[in-house]
């Protein structure tokens, strides 16, 4: 925008609809194909994903990364883990939600604490969700149906609760992150839901929307309560911005530490992409006449070298997308033997050998990033049942293995999962 002010009527029109067409570009409806959108530096990234050219083969981890590292987390008592679907990576600790509860391991797998009691009463938390903001060392536990949060330490020292209203009172949070001394909220789409993203200000403890909700209902079901409600997994919070994709949106867009939301990328799925309009009447009201055709983006994480995005599909095989920034090129793979639409899609490890890498964690397809590493998890059966195939000369193929082989090899069927830690690329 500029400064002075245009001269006359006609100016002022143009000057008027020129506003106008931005705003539209910007946060109106996303059905059309955005190709020059600007972002902080350049343009907009318009990326194509035709599903029909995703190979059955499993892309080689030598692509994306240099090196792998396995973090068994220890098993006590009190640290006895089904399959963490949600988990925070800091520089000293992971941080891991188990049964409400949020336990706190070293960055090499050892069992530290668990940061509090389940419960309602003083000091105990409820959290089916939770934030890490690791400048202050604190964590946020979030209970999404009470609508109460507590604020702790590291060390799991309570500090006081946060149990406003992070959002508008009557919408349904799906989870929350920490940006910039801000709760960010991921929103559910229902009838009568204005905005699927925004913020909540820890300081002046106010809402700032984030993203205005374009998807429409009939009048019929805007009275109706949905048989299904997705959740939305596409988003990704570092400490210096937050990137999100609604998901019948094409545009994936940056928010910086100003809040200021920018277009980064534009997905083209083309006509293999389901459509708001689909889901809605043939799966979110109404499942009668089976699940719709195409896919969506169910999350994705941006590196400094590449772009990993998940499409799923009620019908076909999920899809690993990776966008390679160096060649401006994307390579695609789905499952082999694909039986169930939750079936993980891995990738070919051709850097030790051992254990098939799975970028995405099974059923939600979330990514893991922190630093320029990736993390998924690897359940115990499968870590034992690939570490015993592999032969002794894999096993002890790099001084890493060779330290670690006294702990791997006490690993069983029914020891906790291990993370998988691969350390990607740059250019």
């Amino acid at each position: 925008m500029h400064n002075n002010k245009p001269k006359g009527t006609y100016m002022k029109t143009v000057g008027k609809l020129s506003v106008v067409l931005i705003l539209i570009l910007l946060f109106g409806s996303c059905s059309f194909q955005e190709k020059k959108l600007k972002k902080r530096h350049s343009t907009s990234t318009l990326i194509h994903i035709d599903p029909a050219k995703a190979s059955r083969d499993s892309i080689p981890m030598s692509l994306i990364a240099e090196r792998i590292e396995y973090i068994p987390l220890q098993m006590t008592d009190s640290s006895v883990l089904s399959y963490p679907y949600d988990f925070k990576v800091t520089n000293a600790f992971i941080f891991i939600r188990e049964g409400n509860c949020i336990l706190k391991f070293s960055k090499d797998g050892r069992f530290i604490k668990r940061l509090f009691d389940v419960g309602y009463g003083p000091g105990e938390s409820k959290a089916n969700s939770f934030a890490i903001n690791e400048s202050d060392n604190l964590v946020y536990a979030y209970d999404v149906h009470s609508r109460k949060g507590n604020i702790y330490d590291f060390n799991g020292k309570f500090i006081k609760t946060f149990d406003e209203n992070l959002c508008d009172p009557s919408y349904w949070i799906g989870s929350i992150d920490y940006f910039q001394s801000n709760i960010f909220v991921s929103i559910l789409l229902r009838p009568g839901t204005d905005y699927l993203f925004s913020s909540f200000d820890l300081i002046n403890d106010s809402v700032r929307v984030l993203y205005k909700n374009s998807n429409t209902f009939t009048a019929i079901q805007e009275q109706q309560a949905p048989m299904i409600v997705l959740g939305n997994n596409a988003y990704q919070v570092t400490q210096s911005d937050l990137l999100f994709k609604e998901r019948y949106c094409d545009t994936l867009f940056i928010v910086d530490k100003d809040f200021q939301a920018e277009p980064l990328y534009i997905i083209d799925l083309g006509s293999d992409k389901m459509h708001w309009e689909d889901f809605r009447d043939h799966g979110m009201f109404n499942i009668s006449d089976g699940p719709p055709d195409g896919y969506w983006i169910e999350s994705f994480v941006d590196t400094q070298s590449f772009l990993f995005l998940m499409a799923k599909s009620f019908k076909a095989p999920g899809l690993l997308c990776i966008y390679l920034k160096g060649s401006d090129s994307t390579v695609i793979s789905s499952n082999s033997g694909y039986k169930t639409q939750d079936q993980l899609v891995y990738m070919k490890n051709d850097l030790d050998y051992l254990v098939p890498f799975p970028p995405m964690l099974k059923q939600t397809g979330q990514f893991f990033y922190y630093e320029e590493c990736l993390y998924s998890v690897i359940e115990a059966k499968d870590f034992v049942a690939a570490y015993n195939a592999a032969s002794t000369e894999k096993r002890t193929s790099s001084e890493y293995l060779r330290k670690m082989e006294p702990l791997f090899s006490k690993i069983d069927e029914f020891s906790n999962p291990v993370i998988m830690k691969v350390y990607l690329k740059s250019d």
